[in-house]
Formats: structure tokens, C-alpha cells, sequence
């Protein structure tokens, strides 16, 4: 699987290389237009905003100022990037191999606790109905 890997990333690289400065374009374009999409759904609104609080980053434009940082890459520095983040020749390179290792010894860490407990509204309530409908 590593090899098969490896091989996808040194070939992916010949995509960009080959690309033509059109082509180029017009996938940034693609890309900052779905970027500044407007949520279709309040739920979609709502999630990107919490997002936003849960992180404690409060960049409610967020989207804005990625699309206007995106525009500003150019093929050569997306090209530079991948060779230095991306390619197994790269000294700057780093990358997680072991991914099952890694998800098997996520359980062996305890969930962080809440800086405050929040009963939530209604739940033993709901957890009770749901106990007797187990037992039915």
C-alpha cells in the first residue's frame, strides 16, 4: 500500500508540471468559487459559525480571506510546495505512516473533560424512554 502511495504522489506530480497556466486557473477559480458558496441551509450557516466559536477563532469571513490568499498562489509555488511537503526526496517532509497504530491507541487517551458541566435540557427524560422502549 505504501508503494502504491508513493507511486500516485510522484505521478500526481507530473499533473501539475504538465498543467497549462489555463487549466491552472480556471481549477483555482473552481476552487475559490465553491469556497465562497453561500450555505444553502441554515443548518450549513449555523455549522460554519460554530465551527468558528468551537475553535475559538472567531474569523466569521474566513472564506474570504482564504479565496483572496488562494488567488494568490501561483502554479511555481504550488509546484515548490509539493516538492518540499510532499515528496518522498523532501528533508521537510513529514508524514504519518501507521495509521491503524494511530486510531487503535486513540482510545487508550481519555476524552478531555468540560471546563463546566452542562446538564442537557430534557435528557434523563429522554434517556428513560428510551430504556423502556428497550425493554419492550
Amino acid at each position: 500500500m505504501e508503494e502504491r502511495i508513493e507511486a500516485f504522489l510522484k505521478n500526481f506530480r507530473n499533473n501539475i508540471v504538465e498543467m497549462k497556466d489555463e487549466d491552472y486557473q480556471r481549477n483555482v477559480n473552481a476552487l475559490a468559487n465553491r469556497r465562497l458558496e453561500k450555505p444553502k441551509t441554515l443548518r450549513a450557516l449555523s455549522n460554519r459559525y460554530w465551527h468558528e466559536i468551537e475553535g475559538r477563532q472567531y474569523s466569521f469571513n474566513r472564506s474570504e480571506i482564504e479565496v483572496e490568499d488562494l488567488r494568490k498562489i501561483t502554479k511555481d509555488e504550488l509546484l515548490k510546495f509539493y516538492d518540499d511537503k510532499i515528496m518522498a526526496d523532501s528533508d521537510k517532509r513529514q508524514k504519518l505512516s501507521d495509521i491503524e497504530r494511530f486510531k487503535s491507541l486513540l482510545a487508550t487517551y481519555p476524552w478531555p473533560k468540560p471546563v463546566v458541566e452542562l446538564p442537557s435540557a430534557g435528557a434523563d427524560t429522554l434517556s428513560a424512554s428510551f430504556k423502556e422502549k428497550e425493554k419492550n
